[in-house]
């Protein structure tokens, strides 16, 4: 895939999340910037590396993962199926 094909199928994707989602993604990448500046050459001195783990502990668990969802669209096709099976 190309560098433009790459970035066009980030913008499809964002462009079908919900501002919940949107926001985890920014705090991602909030994360992911703090993570690559601190980054010494090829690795993260011990220190550091406690500090940003530390530090993302528990930060994204307020967020609905994939699997949440999936469980949750999966439950919704259960219960439509339930309500129209008897019909």
């Amino acid at each position: 895939m190309t560098q433009a094909e790459l970035k066009q199928s980030i913008i499809q994707r964002l462009d079908r999340m919900q501002p919940e989602q949107l926001a985890f993604v920014v705090s991602f990448l909030d994360s992911f910037e703090t993570y690559s500046q601190s980054v010494s050459q090829s690795q993260l001195t011990e220190e550091k590396r406690h500090e940003l783990i530390k530090s993302l502990r528990g930060k994204y668990a307020y967020t609905s993962t994939s699997s949440d969802d999936f469980a949750r669209r999966k439950q919704d096709e259960i219960d439509w199926e339930e309500r129209n099976w008897q019909k």
